[in-house]
This record gives structure tokens, sequence and C-alpha cells, in this order.
């Protein structure tokens, strides 16, 4: 295998562990916001739209969001979908961070959604 093709090997499975560490930061029996209702990992048409789990909210319906290991992959992520990834709610999750803080990035990004959504 050449250094790209294992350094992309290494980004893709950097990427699907942070998004094992978001399911993973859901089991716990954590306090949420009052218009959270659950998450569910993304179906496989849904990920090639660049949706990585759903958010269902109980007063706005579903919310996307996409999860990125580096501020480098959510910059390609948002020139790849261009507007349309003003629609989705993008968090970077780093090594370091813990499952409350990988809660609080992504309940801060959808935030940022719903009040686009719902400005009142």
């Amino acid at each position: 295998m050449s250094v790209q093709g294992s350094l992309d090997q290494f980004m893709l499975d950097r990427g699907h562990e942070h998004e094992r560490r978001v399911e993973d930061s859901f089991k716990e029996s954590v306090d949420v916001p009052n218009w959270f209702h659950s998450i569910r990992k993304s179906t496989i048409d849904e990920d090639h739209r660049g949706i990585d789990f759903i958010v269902e909210t109980k007063d706005l319906g579903p919310i996307f969001l996409q999860i990125k290991s580096s501020k480098t992959g959510a910059k390609n992520f948002i020139k790849k979908y261009g507007a349309r990834a003003k629609t989705i709610a993008l968090v970077v999750i780093r090594d370091a961070d813990n499952n409350f803080f990988i809660r609080t990035k992504i309940f801060s990004a959808i935030e940022k959604l719903r009040k686009q959504f719902r400005p009142y």
C-alpha cells in the first residue's frame, strides 16, 4: 500500500472511531436539552449524502449531523457540500474529547442550526 493509501485508511479508521465514540457518549444516562428526543446512526444512503447521524428533536423534527476528526476535514466537507453544508450540524471530535464534551459540542452545533430554523 502506498503512503497516501495508508494515510487515507488511517483517516477513515479515525473517522469511524470518532463516530463510534459519539454513539457511546449517548449510551450513558445524561441530561439532555428539552428539545432532544433521540440520536441514531445514518443509513448508507444518508451517509453518502454527508450525514453521519440523525438527531430527532421534539419540535423541529430531524436535524442532520456530520462528525469530522479535524478542522481540515470540516473545511473539506464545507467545500464539497457547499450551501447544503449549512443545513447539517458539523462537529469536530478530538481524540482527547470525553463523552460529556462530545455531547456538549453536538448540542451546541444543533442549537446553532435550530436558531436558523426557528429564530425566535
